[in-house]
């Protein structure tokens, strides 16, 4: 990027590599900018930690922040997933330690431990009380498209987010009927200039 004073770094992503997560964050706090983190719509899972990097950490009212545990997939014998167990419980301490660091006197050990034991999803406002963001903006107004088999992944997806507000399940089309373009599709028609 150069030799820049300012980075803002807009964040609305569901997780997903820890080291990937943590080179990001590094390269971070190594730069010499100030890092202005916007979460956008969602930081979650090593997106969290990735925020946590910012200077200063800004989310509109409707976005959230979701801390949990790490959890892993591995495959072998008795050995490996003892060994397995005890990795992820190192990179839990290294996440709470990043945690802390941001959080100050607003957030405890203990406190931070239930919290991701228990995969919380924060409001804006209680990332604030927890010391994990710094400023609550004016809610954003936006459409966006979800992946539901990427929410699948997590236990406790509030659910104005797993289902847009209406956690009632919707039908799909019958084979009989045309599938509808995604929302995300159309609006590229409209960004294309194709509608």
């Amino acid at each position: 990027m150069g030799d820049v004073s300012t980075i803002n770094l807009h964040i609305n992503s569901p997780g997903g590599s820890v080291f990937e997560g943590v080179a990001i964050g590094n390269m971070l706090k190594q730069n010499k900018a100030q890092v202005n983190v916007f979460v956008d719509g969602l930081a979650a899972s090593i997106a969290s930690v990735i925020a946590m990097a910012g200077d200063h950490i800004a989310m509109p009212a409707n976005a959230m922040m979701m801390i949990h545990n790490p959890w892993s997939y591995v495959v072998g014998n008795a050995a490996d997933m003892r060994k397995e167990a005890d990795d992820l419980d190192h990179i839990n301490e290294s996440m709470k330690q990043t945690y802390l660091a941001k959080a100050g006197d607003k957030l405890d050990t203990d406190t931070l431990g239930t919290l991701m034991d228990a995969e919380t999803w924060l409001s804006a406002q209680e990332a604030v009380g927890y010391g994990l963001a710094d400023e609550v903006l004016e809610a954003n107004q936006a459409a966006a498209c979800v992946s539901e088999k990427l929410f699948a992944k997590y236990k406790h997806v509030p659910a104005a987010l797993a289902g847009g507000g209406d956690p009632t399940p919707q039908p799909g089309p019958t084979p009989q009927e045309p599938k509808q373009p995604s929302l995300l599709s159309q609006k590229l028609k409209i960004l294309k200039g194709s509608v």
